[in-house]
Protein backbone atom coordinates (compact mmCIF):
# COMPACT_ATOMS: atom_id res chain seq x y z
CA UNK A 1 0.00 0.00 0.00
CA UNK A 2 2.74 2.04 0.89
CA UNK A 3 4.40 1.67 -2.59
CA UNK A 4 1.23 2.43 -4.24
CA UNK A 5 0.67 6.05 -2.59
CA UNK A 6 4.43 6.89 -3.32
CA UNK A 7 3.59 5.68 -6.79
CA UNK A 8 0.61 7.70 -6.84
CA UNK A 9 1.80 10.82 -5.01
CA UNK A 10 4.52 10.81 -8.29
CA UNK A 11 2.16 10.67 -10.77
CA UNK A 12 2.42 7.04 -11.77
CA UNK A 13 -1.05 5.29 -12.69
CA UNK A 14 0.18 1.90 -14.25
CA UNK A 15 -1.83 -0.22 -14.26
CA UNK A 16 -4.96 1.76 -13.04
CA UNK A 17 -8.02 1.34 -15.25
CA UNK A 18 -10.89 2.65 -13.08
CA UNK A 19 -12.20 6.40 -13.36
CA UNK A 20 -12.52 8.50 -10.08
CA UNK A 21 -16.12 9.72 -9.90
CA UNK A 22 -17.77 12.25 -7.63
CA UNK A 23 -20.94 12.82 -5.97
CA UNK A 24 -19.67 16.95 -6.69
CA UNK A 25 -16.80 18.00 -8.68
CA UNK A 26 -16.57 21.05 -6.32
CA UNK A 27 -18.20 22.60 -2.98
CA UNK A 28 -19.72 25.53 -2.16
CA UNK A 29 -19.85 26.58 1.42
CA UNK A 30 -21.48 29.13 3.18
CA UNK A 31 -21.91 29.46 6.82
CA UNK A 32 -22.15 32.44 9.88
CA UNK A 33 -19.87 33.93 11.14
CA UNK A 34 -18.41 31.90 14.12
CA UNK A 35 -20.38 28.74 12.72
CA UNK A 36 -19.08 25.32 11.97
CA UNK A 37 -20.41 24.14 8.69
CA UNK A 38 -20.57 19.89 8.48
CA UNK A 39 -21.05 18.36 4.50
CA UNK A 40 -20.13 15.55 3.16
CA UNK A 41 -20.16 14.09 -0.64
CA UNK A 42 -19.31 10.86 -2.50
CA UNK A 43 -16.18 9.12 -3.87
CA UNK A 44 -16.51 6.05 -6.11
CA UNK A 45 -15.21 4.81 -9.37
CA UNK A 46 -16.87 3.96 -12.46
CA UNK A 47 -15.61 0.10 -12.12
CA UNK A 48 -17.42 -0.12 -9.11
CA UNK A 49 -14.49 -1.53 -7.51
CA UNK A 50 -12.91 -1.39 -4.36
CA UNK A 51 -10.45 1.20 -3.45
CA UNK A 52 -8.63 2.89 -0.93
CA UNK A 53 -7.36 6.14 -0.07
CA UNK A 54 -6.77 9.45 1.35
CA UNK A 55 -8.18 12.54 1.73
CA UNK A 56 -5.52 16.21 2.61
CA UNK A 57 -6.27 19.72 2.09
CA UNK A 58 -3.70 22.98 2.35
CA UNK A 59 -6.39 24.76 3.94
CA UNK A 60 -6.24 24.90 7.79
CA UNK A 61 -10.02 25.53 8.33
CA UNK A 62 -11.19 22.31 6.82
CA UNK A 63 -10.78 18.64 8.37
CA UNK A 64 -11.92 15.00 7.74
CA UNK A 65 -13.67 12.76 9.86
CA UNK A 66 -11.02 10.31 9.11
CA UNK A 67 -8.75 11.16 6.25
CA UNK A 68 -8.26 7.33 5.47
CA UNK A 69 -11.21 5.55 3.14
CA UNK A 70 -11.81 2.35 1.83
CA UNK A 71 -14.74 0.76 -0.46
CA UNK A 72 -16.19 1.33 -4.18
CA UNK A 73 -18.35 4.50 -2.95
CA UNK A 74 -17.23 6.25 -0.12
CA UNK A 75 -19.45 9.18 1.35
CA UNK A 76 -16.43 11.65 2.68
CA UNK A 77 -17.82 13.59 5.78
CA UNK A 78 -15.91 17.14 5.84
CA UNK A 79 -16.17 20.22 8.63
CA UNK A 80 -15.47 23.58 7.91
CA UNK A 81 -14.13 25.84 10.88
CA UNK A 82 -14.80 29.79 10.06
CA UNK A 83 -12.88 30.72 13.63
CA UNK A 84 -10.78 33.58 12.97
CA UNK A 85 -12.83 34.60 10.01
CA UNK A 86 -15.32 37.10 9.70
CA UNK A 87 -18.39 37.80 7.96
CA UNK A 88 -17.84 38.53 4.34
CA UNK A 89 -14.11 37.42 3.87
CA UNK A 90 -14.08 33.93 1.34
CA UNK A 91 -11.97 31.35 1.22
CA UNK A 92 -11.12 29.25 -1.78
CA UNK A 93 -9.10 25.88 -1.80
CA UNK A 94 -8.93 22.46 -2.89
CA UNK A 95 -9.40 18.76 -1.38
CA UNK A 96 -7.04 16.43 -2.64
CA UNK A 97 -7.70 12.21 -3.03
CA UNK A 98 -4.90 9.91 -3.56
CA UNK A 99 -6.22 6.81 -4.23
CA UNK A 100 -5.84 3.07 -5.87
CA UNK A 101 -7.88 4.75 -8.97
CA UNK A 102 -5.76 7.46 -9.47
CA UNK A 103 -5.64 11.26 -7.90
CA UNK A 104 -8.25 13.79 -7.95
CA UNK A 105 -8.72 17.26 -6.81
CA UNK A 106 -11.71 18.79 -5.39
CA UNK A 107 -12.39 23.04 -5.46
CA UNK A 108 -14.16 24.49 -2.88
CA UNK A 109 -15.33 27.90 -1.80
CA UNK A 110 -16.50 29.03 1.69
CA UNK A 111 -18.14 32.24 2.24
CA UNK A 112 -18.47 33.52 5.58
CA UNK A 113 -22.03 35.37 6.49
CA UNK A 114 -23.84 37.46 8.83
CA UNK A 115 -25.33 35.38 11.75
CA UNK A 116 -29.07 35.91 10.59
CA UNK A 117 -32.43 34.03 10.90
CA UNK A 118 -34.96 33.25 8.26
CA UNK A 119 -38.42 34.46 8.34
CA UNK A 120 -41.20 34.12 6.28
CA UNK A 121 -40.80 37.93 6.23
CA UNK A 122 -36.98 38.04 5.83
CA UNK A 123 -33.70 37.42 6.79
CA UNK A 124 -33.10 39.21 10.82
CA UNK A 125 -28.92 39.56 11.16
CA UNK A 126 -29.26 42.26 13.99
CA UNK A 127 -31.01 43.29 17.38
CA UNK A 128 -32.44 46.19 15.25
CA UNK A 129 -33.74 44.04 13.02
CA UNK A 130 -34.88 41.74 16.03
CA UNK A 131 -36.40 44.65 18.00
CA UNK A 132 -38.49 45.71 15.15
CA UNK A 133 -39.87 42.43 14.70
CA UNK A 134 -40.41 42.30 18.91
CA UNK A 135 -42.63 45.29 18.24
CA UNK A 136 -44.22 44.06 15.38
CA UNK A 137 -44.80 40.18 16.05
CA UNK A 138 -43.77 39.88 19.82
CA UNK A 139 -45.08 36.05 19.96
CA UNK A 140 -42.85 34.97 16.90
CA UNK A 141 -39.89 37.55 18.74
CA UNK A 142 -40.59 35.50 22.05
CA UNK A 143 -40.01 32.13 20.32
CA UNK A 144 -36.87 33.28 19.09
CA UNK A 145 -35.62 34.71 22.30
CA UNK A 146 -36.29 31.12 23.74
CA UNK A 147 -34.42 29.51 21.14
CA UNK A 148 -30.81 28.17 20.81
CA UNK A 149 -30.14 30.30 17.72
CA UNK A 150 -30.70 33.67 19.56
CA UNK A 151 -27.27 33.83 21.19
CA UNK A 152 -25.30 32.38 18.13
CA UNK A 153 -26.75 35.32 15.98
CA UNK A 154 -27.16 38.72 17.98
CA UNK A 155 -24.88 38.35 20.90
CA UNK A 156 -21.83 36.81 18.91
CA UNK A 157 -18.63 38.02 20.74
CA UNK A 158 -20.45 40.61 22.46
CA UNK A 159 -19.57 39.35 26.25
CA UNK A 160 -21.80 41.93 27.54
CA UNK A 161 -25.16 41.09 26.34
CA UNK A 162 -24.50 37.54 26.37
CA UNK A 163 -24.05 37.87 30.03
CA UNK A 164 -27.48 39.83 30.35
CA UNK A 165 -29.10 36.89 28.31
CA UNK A 166 -28.09 34.09 30.38
CA UNK A 167 -29.47 36.28 33.79
CA UNK A 168 -33.01 37.60 32.04
CA UNK A 169 -33.54 34.26 30.56
CA UNK A 170 -34.11 32.65 33.60
CA UNK A 171 -37.36 34.44 34.16
CA UNK A 172 -40.37 32.12 33.77
CA UNK A 173 -41.84 35.02 31.94
CA UNK A 174 -40.14 35.24 28.54
CA UNK A 175 -42.27 38.95 28.23
CA UNK A 176 -40.81 40.39 30.84
CA UNK A 177 -37.39 38.86 30.60
CA UNK A 178 -37.25 40.25 26.57
CA UNK A 179 -38.50 43.76 27.69
CA UNK A 180 -35.55 43.93 30.30
CA UNK A 181 -33.31 42.61 27.87
CA UNK A 182 -33.66 45.05 25.07
CA UNK A 183 -34.42 48.00 27.95
CA UNK A 184 -30.46 46.69 29.17
CA UNK A 185 -29.58 46.91 25.21
CA UNK A 186 -31.00 50.62 24.69
CA UNK A 187 -33.05 49.15 21.89
CA UNK A 188 -36.26 50.48 23.39
CA UNK A 189 -37.83 52.73 26.55
CA UNK A 190 -39.79 51.54 29.59
CA UNK A 191 -43.19 51.34 28.98
CA UNK A 192 -45.21 54.11 31.42
CA UNK A 193 -49.02 54.07 31.96
CA UNK A 194 -51.53 56.85 32.81
CA UNK A 195 -55.41 57.12 33.75
CA UNK A 196 -57.35 59.74 31.99
CA UNK A 197 -59.03 60.31 35.07
CA UNK A 198 -57.63 59.81 38.46
CA UNK A 199 -60.28 61.80 40.62
CA UNK A 200 -63.93 60.51 39.72
CA UNK A 201 -67.26 61.87 41.41
CA UNK A 202 -71.02 60.22 41.94
CA UNK A 203 -73.70 62.12 43.68
CA UNK A 204 -76.90 60.34 44.70
CA UNK A 205 -75.65 56.62 44.02
CA UNK A 206 -79.43 55.09 43.86
CA UNK A 207 -78.29 51.93 41.76
CA UNK A 208 -74.83 50.29 41.07
CA UNK A 209 -73.13 52.02 38.72
CA UNK A 210 -71.07 50.86 35.45
CA UNK A 211 -67.99 53.09 34.28
CA UNK A 212 -64.56 52.82 33.09
CA UNK A 213 -61.30 54.88 32.89
CA UNK A 214 -58.92 54.69 29.70
CA UNK A 215 -55.59 53.56 30.16
CA UNK A 216 -52.76 54.83 28.28
CA UNK A 217 -49.37 53.82 27.57
CA UNK A 218 -45.99 55.64 26.37
CA UNK A 219 -44.62 53.39 24.31
CA UNK A 220 -45.10 49.70 22.81
CA UNK A 221 -43.60 46.98 24.79
CA UNK A 222 -44.63 44.33 28.12
CA UNK A 223 -45.64 45.71 31.28
CA UNK A 224 -47.65 43.78 33.84
CA UNK A 225 -50.57 45.81 35.87
CA UNK A 226 -51.99 44.78 38.59
CA UNK A 227 -55.37 46.31 39.56
CA UNK A 228 -57.00 46.50 42.90
CA UNK A 229 -58.83 48.85 45.40
CA UNK A 230 -59.13 49.94 48.85
CA UNK A 231 -62.86 49.25 49.58
CA UNK A 232 -65.42 46.51 48.59
CA UNK A 233 -67.51 49.13 46.78
CA UNK A 234 -65.21 49.42 44.07
CA UNK A 235 -65.18 46.94 41.75
CA UNK A 236 -62.78 46.33 39.21
CA UNK A 237 -63.70 43.95 36.18
CA UNK A 238 -60.33 43.27 35.71
CA UNK A 239 -57.12 42.06 38.23
CA UNK A 240 -53.93 42.20 35.92
CA UNK A 241 -53.94 43.55 33.02
CA UNK A 242 -51.13 43.95 30.11
CA UNK A 243 -49.86 46.78 27.86
CA UNK A 244 -48.77 44.38 25.03
CA UNK A 245 -52.52 43.06 24.31
CA UNK A 246 -53.66 46.85 24.35
CA UNK A 247 -55.46 47.94 21.15
CA UNK A 248 -53.32 50.39 20.10
CA UNK A 249 -51.56 52.69 23.07
CA UNK A 250 -55.04 52.90 25.05
CA UNK A 251 -57.09 50.28 26.85
CA UNK A 252 -60.42 50.57 29.02
CA UNK A 253 -60.29 49.59 32.43
CA UNK A 254 -64.42 49.03 33.42
CA UNK A 255 -65.25 48.79 37.37
CA UNK A 256 -68.74 48.91 38.81
CA UNK A 257 -69.50 50.90 42.08
CA UNK A 258 -71.99 48.68 44.19
CA UNK A 259 -74.43 50.29 46.13
CA UNK A 260 -75.04 47.77 48.11
CA UNK A 261 -72.16 48.49 49.92
CA UNK A 262 -72.41 52.11 50.53
CA UNK A 263 -73.15 54.40 53.40
CA UNK A 264 -75.56 56.86 53.93
CA UNK A 265 -73.29 60.28 53.05
CA UNK A 266 -69.79 60.84 51.25
CA UNK A 267 -67.95 57.44 50.39
CA UNK A 268 -64.43 57.42 49.23
CA UNK A 269 -62.40 54.66 48.06
CA UNK A 270 -59.19 54.24 45.72
CA UNK A 271 -58.35 51.73 42.58
CA UNK A 272 -54.84 51.50 42.46
CA UNK A 273 -52.77 50.73 39.31
CA UNK A 274 -49.11 49.49 40.13
CA UNK A 275 -46.31 47.90 37.62
CA UNK A 276 -42.89 47.51 37.90
CA UNK A 277 -42.13 50.94 38.24
CA UNK A 278 -45.39 53.05 39.14
CA UNK A 279 -48.96 53.10 41.19
CA UNK A 280 -51.16 55.09 40.05
CA UNK A 281 -54.08 55.77 42.44
CA UNK A 282 -57.75 56.91 41.02
CA UNK A 283 -59.84 57.97 43.96
CA UNK A 284 -63.48 57.58 43.87
CA UNK A 285 -65.85 59.14 45.71
CA UNK A 286 -69.66 58.26 45.72
CA UNK A 287 -72.65 60.02 47.46
CA UNK A 288 -75.48 58.53 49.00
CA UNK A 289 -78.54 60.40 50.34
CA UNK A 290 -81.48 59.51 52.45
CA UNK A 291 -84.63 59.29 51.25
CA UNK A 292 -86.26 62.41 53.50
CA UNK A 293 -82.95 64.25 52.29
CA UNK A 294 -82.44 63.19 48.91
CA UNK A 295 -79.88 65.30 46.93
CA UNK A 296 -81.97 67.89 44.67
CA UNK A 297 -80.64 67.41 40.80
CA UNK A 298 -80.23 71.62 40.15
CA UNK A 299 -80.59 74.14 42.32
CA UNK A 300 -84.24 75.31 43.29
CA UNK A 301 -83.28 79.00 41.24
CA UNK A 302 -82.88 76.68 38.11
CA UNK A 303 -85.67 74.43 39.42
CA UNK A 304 -88.20 77.61 39.66
CA UNK A 305 -86.88 78.94 36.09
CA UNK A 306 -87.38 75.91 34.41
CA UNK A 307 -91.21 75.68 35.91
CA UNK A 308 -92.02 79.31 35.20
CA UNK A 309 -90.80 78.77 31.16
CA UNK A 310 -92.95 75.50 31.38
CA UNK A 311 -96.17 77.56 32.29
CA UNK A 312 -95.50 80.32 29.98
CA UNK A 313 -95.40 77.46 27.15
CA UNK A 314 -98.39 75.69 28.09
CA UNK A 315 -100.71 79.14 28.55
CA UNK A 316 -99.73 80.12 25.39
CA UNK A 317 -96.75 82.37 26.18
CA UNK A 318 -94.37 80.61 24.12
CA UNK A 319 -94.45 78.69 21.00
CA UNK A 320 -93.04 74.98 20.59
CA UNK A 321 -90.23 76.13 18.81
CA UNK A 322 -88.75 78.76 21.67
CA UNK A 323 -89.32 76.10 24.36
CA UNK A 324 -87.37 73.34 22.20
CA UNK A 325 -84.51 75.64 21.97
CA UNK A 326 -85.16 76.94 25.98
CA UNK A 327 -84.49 73.38 26.79
CA UNK A 328 -81.63 72.92 24.49
CA UNK A 329 -80.34 75.36 26.39
CA UNK A 330 -81.06 74.76 29.91
CA UNK A 331 -79.55 71.17 28.92
CA UNK A 332 -75.99 73.01 28.12
CA UNK A 333 -76.15 75.31 30.87
CA UNK A 334 -76.35 72.52 33.84
CA UNK A 335 -75.45 69.60 32.87
CA UNK A 336 -73.26 69.05 35.00
CA UNK A 337 -76.09 69.27 37.52
CA UNK A 338 -78.41 66.83 35.80
CA UNK A 339 -78.85 63.19 36.51
CA UNK A 340 -78.90 61.85 33.53
CA UNK A 341 -83.08 60.44 33.87
CA UNK A 342 -83.28 64.13 33.45
CA UNK A 343 -81.64 65.11 30.63
CA UNK A 344 -83.18 62.12 29.04
CA UNK A 345 -87.11 63.00 29.63
CA UNK A 346 -85.89 66.68 28.56
CA UNK A 347 -84.32 65.79 25.10
CA UNK A 348 -87.44 63.18 24.28
CA UNK A 349 -89.70 66.02 25.59
CA UNK A 350 -87.91 68.55 22.87
CA UNK A 351 -88.18 65.58 20.05
CA UNK A 352 -91.88 65.70 20.82
CA UNK A 353 -92.14 69.38 20.22
CA UNK A 354 -90.42 69.28 16.90
CA UNK A 355 -91.82 66.22 15.54
CA UNK A 356 -95.43 64.72 16.94
CA UNK A 357 -95.26 61.42 14.22
CA UNK A 358 -96.12 58.41 14.99
CA UNK A 359 -92.63 56.90 15.66
CA UNK A 360 -91.48 59.72 18.08
CA UNK A 361 -95.22 59.30 20.08
CA UNK A 362 -94.78 55.20 20.23
CA UNK A 363 -91.48 55.69 21.68
CA UNK A 364 -92.76 58.47 24.10
CA UNK A 365 -95.73 56.03 25.21
CA UNK A 366 -92.67 53.34 25.14
CA UNK A 367 -90.73 54.95 27.75
CA UNK A 368 -93.53 55.66 30.14
CA UNK A 369 -94.73 52.34 30.04
CA UNK A 370 -91.25 50.90 30.97
CA UNK A 371 -89.98 53.19 33.66
CA UNK A 372 -90.80 51.60 37.00
CA UNK A 373 -93.19 53.19 39.44
CA UNK A 374 -91.57 54.46 42.67
CA UNK A 375 -92.57 52.58 45.91
CA UNK A 376 -94.10 54.42 48.73
CA UNK A 377 -92.23 56.92 50.13
CA UNK A 378 -89.69 57.38 47.33
CA UNK A 379 -87.69 60.37 47.43
CA UNK A 380 -89.29 62.87 45.59
CA UNK A 381 -86.58 63.56 42.74
CA UNK A 382 -87.80 60.12 41.72
CA UNK A 383 -91.39 61.02 41.81
CA UNK A 384 -91.06 63.85 39.62
CA UNK A 385 -89.20 61.98 36.75
CA UNK A 386 -91.56 59.26 36.81
CA UNK A 387 -94.77 61.54 36.56
CA UNK A 388 -92.41 63.55 33.91
CA UNK A 389 -92.79 60.40 31.98
CA UNK A 390 -96.71 59.97 32.80
CA UNK A 391 -97.13 63.40 31.54
CA UNK A 392 -95.29 62.39 27.75
CA UNK A 393 -97.04 59.38 27.61
CA UNK A 394 -100.50 60.61 28.13
CA UNK A 395 -99.48 64.01 25.99
CA UNK A 396 -98.34 60.94 23.15
CA UNK A 397 -101.40 58.90 23.63
CA UNK A 398 -103.29 62.44 23.31
CA UNK A 399 -101.98 63.56 19.69
CA UNK A 400 -102.03 59.57 18.68
CA UNK A 401 -106.61 59.48 19.84
CA UNK A 402 -105.64 56.90 22.25
CA UNK A 403 -107.75 59.11 24.84
CA UNK A 404 -108.49 56.10 27.34
CA UNK A 405 -104.40 55.82 27.95
CA UNK A 406 -104.23 59.56 28.16
CA UNK A 407 -106.33 59.47 31.02
CA UNK A 408 -104.61 56.78 32.74
CA UNK A 409 -100.84 58.08 32.44
CA UNK A 410 -102.40 61.43 33.66
CA UNK A 411 -104.08 59.17 36.63
CA UNK A 412 -100.85 57.81 37.68
CA UNK A 413 -99.23 61.30 38.00
CA UNK A 414 -102.60 62.24 39.94
CA UNK A 415 -102.08 59.41 42.25
CA UNK A 416 -98.73 60.92 43.20
CA UNK A 417 -100.12 64.64 43.78
CA UNK A 418 -103.07 63.07 46.33
CA UNK A 419 -100.03 61.15 48.02
CA UNK A 420 -98.71 64.30 49.08
CA UNK A 421 -96.20 64.93 46.21
CA UNK A 422 -97.22 68.28 45.90
CA UNK A 423 -94.56 69.88 43.91
CA UNK A 424 -95.51 72.91 41.46
CA UNK A 425 -94.26 70.78 38.31
CA UNK A 426 -96.54 67.80 39.30
CA UNK A 427 -99.63 69.95 39.53
CA UNK A 428 -98.89 71.35 35.93
CA UNK A 429 -98.43 67.49 34.64
CA UNK A 430 -101.50 67.79 35.66
CA UNK A 431 -103.02 70.75 34.42
CA UNK A 432 -102.04 70.32 31.21
CA UNK A 433 -103.32 66.31 31.36
CA UNK A 434 -106.20 65.24 33.37
CA UNK A 435 -109.66 64.95 32.71
CA UNK A 436 -110.55 67.43 36.04
CA UNK A 437 -108.84 70.08 35.36
CA UNK A 438 -109.23 69.95 31.75
CA UNK A 439 -112.92 69.64 32.01
CA UNK A 440 -112.69 72.86 34.60
CA UNK A 441 -110.86 75.10 31.95
CA UNK A 442 -113.29 73.66 29.00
Amino acid sequence: MNDKIRRFSVGNFAGSMAKICLSENSLTIRTDEGKKFSGSFYIGNDMGISMKGILYSDCRYITFKSPYFEGSEIAVSYTFDPEGLFAGETVSDSIYAITSCGEIKILFTAEVAVPSIKLEEGEITDLTSFTELAKNNPGKAMDIFRSDSFAPVFLYKDINRQQMYETVIKSPQTAQALEEFLIDANKKSRVLISADRNNIKYDDCARDIYDSVMISRNTWGYSEIRISSDCDFIIPEHKRMWTDRFDGDMEPLPFRIDVSKLSEGANTGRMYLDTILQRIVITIECTVYNEAGAAQDISMSVRVGLYREYMDYIQGGTDEKDFASYIDKFIVDNRTELKEEVVEILERYKRFLCDKSTEICSDMEGYCENIPAPKEGAPLNGVIIYCAACYMGSLAASYMGDTERAYACSDKIMGFYEAGYEEPIIFYFLLSSHRKYKNKRT
